[in-house]
């Protein structure tokens, strides 16, 4: 049993992709694996796209959820890690948009927002803390690209293919993003 484990944790996301296509749904040890090692990648990445904790823990089950079920139609044309984090962008905006909507619902009758800020600072170092606040403080569109290149550690050739953008135009939109958050974190800095 050691041996499987110790053999299932050194495999490529290739080989465990092709373990699940076969054995899921009644063995599920490979794709244990997979969500191991990517559960937290995909969580930083929805924490910084919905900004809230409990949303970011939910779509995160939603993703491997997701993945458990839609993985046997996975074709590879694409490395595992940017189909994942494709599921992950989508997922994130659908809950986006679901929060968005609720709350201008909750608005037009002139009532309380529901949605509240729960999330924990994610470290007690004081940098990190700046820069997490300064990603908050920027637009979807922003957070979004810095979070796939940076937080989720995807070139930026990936990023482009989840996007739907040319790598020219991620290249431009990264380079973009990162003067805006530069200049949030130098506000947050003087604060």
């Amino acid at each position: 049993m050691f041996d499987k484990n110790e053999k299932l944790n050194s495999a490529d996301d290739s080989d465990l992709v092709d373990l699940c296509k076969k054995e899921l749904p009644y063995i599920t040890d490979s794709y244990e694996v997979l969500v191991k090692r990517y559960e937290a990648i995909v969580f930083r990445f929805c924490f910084a796209y919905l900004r809230y904790n409990s949303d970011a823990e939910e779509v995160t089950q939603d993703v491997f959820l997701r993945v458990f079920h839609h993985i046997k139609k996975f074709e590879k044309r694409s490395a595992f890690k940017t189909w994942l984090m494709r599921i992950a962008q989508n997922q994130c905006s659908r809950r986006y948009h679901k929060i968005k909507r609720r709350i201008e619902l909750l608005e037009r009758f002139k009532q309380e927002p529901t949605v509240t800020d729960d999330s924990e600072e994610i470290s007690t170092d004081m940098s990190e803390g700046l820069a997490m606040r300064a990603l908050q403080q920027l637009d979807k569109d922003t957070r979004e690209i810095l979070s796939l290149r940076h937080l989720s550690e995807l070139p930026l050739k990936e990023v482009a293919i989840i996007l739907g953008l040319s790598p020219s135009a991620a290249k431009m939109r990264h380079h973009r993003a990162i003067k805006k958050f530069r200049e949030a974190y130098e506000r947050n800095q003087q604060v």
